[in-house]
């Protein structure tokens, strides 16, 4: 019988996403032959090499979200399980445009259903982008420029800017609402 370790993560994989793929880091020693190595580009750490193994794709089951205030910004957490058991802690930035692509998904979504999660890029924008579907269909974005379903319009300032905050205060209000929607997961009670 060997001792088991637990972690914080509730035993949770974490994925990021980097250069257009989600990732997942490795040991520093490791020596898998599909690594990708990159530099760390900030933090304590700067400069350090890392490997990860990288996907352009993402499956299982929403257990739960929430957001998280990080060192260098929030982000929102998706916890799945994939029906291998295995669980995932997906990070997006909400910096990025890929939280407000789930976001915007949501009330298209069932929760019952698995997610497929996949990176792309658009070439003519060279901007990468996240595709969302489930069952083989996809997930369309439920606030549109068509159908705005209640999301704010950007409002332009007299500079001929426009500023996003409403729009980005309904989306944390409308994914809080979703984290909220799960039961909260409970800690291992250990028997002793």
């Amino acid at each position: 019988m060997g001792l088991i370790e637990m972690d914080s993560n509730n035993n949770y994989q974490l994925v990021t996403i980097q250069g257009g793929k989600f990732a997942i880091r490795l040991p520093d020693n490791s020596d898998h032959p599909k690594a990708e190595r990159r530099k760390l580009e900030a933090g304590d750490n700067i400069g350090k090499e890392i490997c990860e193994l990288r996907y352009p794709g993402i499956e299982g089951k929403i257990e739960s979200c929430k957001i998280e205030e990080m060192q260098y910004g929030e982000n929102f957490i998706i916890n799945l399980i994939d029906d291998e058991g295995s669980r995932f802690k997906v990070q997006l930035s909400m910096a990025s445009s890929f939280w407000k692509t789930f976001v915007k998904s949501v009330p298209n979504m069932s929760v019952d259903i698995p997610i497929t999660l996949r990176l792309g890029l658009d070439k003519e924008k060279n901007k990468n982008f996240m595709w969302i579907t489930q069952a083989g269909e996809t997930v369309r974005s439920f606030y549109t420029k068509d159908n705005p379903n209640g999301i704010p319009e950007p409002k332009k300032r007299p500079n001929g800017k426009f500023d996003w905050a409403d729009r980005d205060d309904f989306l944390y209000e409308k994914a809080m609402e979703f984290c909220d929607s799960f039961t909260p997961m409970e800690e291992t009670d250990v028997p002793f």
